[in-house]
């Protein structure tokens, strides 16, 4: 019987070991600078178990991208955006805060990061549906303003967060975010309405 080498126990373990390594090479330097010699030496595994798991070092930025960016749409998901309730950001920044390392390098580049733009795309398409269904009659264009302006905002909190280490609490940031993006829907749609 065969076992598929991506998830097989002592591949994941060795994928998870070479993924570590990897994500601790590349917060000190760029993707084109790490060498399969200098990761396989990192993770202390050989060139051959490296190619059993891996194309490629771009292979393993790839797989760890998809995986995060799984994870993500799975928390978002299953919450309304219009809940605004602290929860809904409260997981996700938990899960960069737990995830540290590898968010710093998202966010040191974010408008280059393939993993923040499908992110944000998917989030934005929840976002006017979610709201839509909160109010049908607003027209998309001013969804698209305001999810522009919150999510610009909330990415900018977010990463002056991971630059001073995370020094607020997750649920503190969580809470100032969903404040913020209450305000500017709420205000929006107020002003929305005295133009009328």
């Amino acid at each position: 019987m065969t076992t598929d080498k991506k998830t097989d126990v002592r591949s994941m373990y060795t994928q998870s070991l070479i993924e570590n390594a990897f994500i601790e090479i590349l917060s000190k330097k760029s993707i084109k600078e790490i060498t399969v010699k200098e990761l396989t030496s990192k993770a202390n595994v050989s060139r051959g178990t490296f190619y059993n798991q891996f194309v490629d070092i771009y292979d393993v930025y790839q797989t760890i991208e998809d995986r995060y960016f799984d994870e993500i749409i799975k928390r978002v998901s299953s919450n309304k955006v219009y809940a605004f309730d602290d929860g809904f950001f409260k997981d996700i920044i938990y899960y960069v805060f737990l995830n540290k390392t590898w968010f710093k390098i998202i966010f040191s580049n974010i408008e280059a990061s393939s993993l923040a733009n499908r992110i944000i795309i998917f989030v934005k398409n929840k976002f006017i549906q979610d709201y839509k269904e909160l109010n049908p009659l607003m027209n998309t264009e001013s969804l698209e303003t305001i999810f522009t302006y919150s999510i610009t905002g909330s990415l900018g909190i977010i990463s002056q967060w991971l630059k001073k280490d995370a020094d607020v609490a997750p649920d503190v940031l969580a809470r100032e975010i969903t404040r913020l993006i209450r305000t500017t829907y709420e205000g929006f749609s107020k002003a929305e309405r005295l133009d009328k």
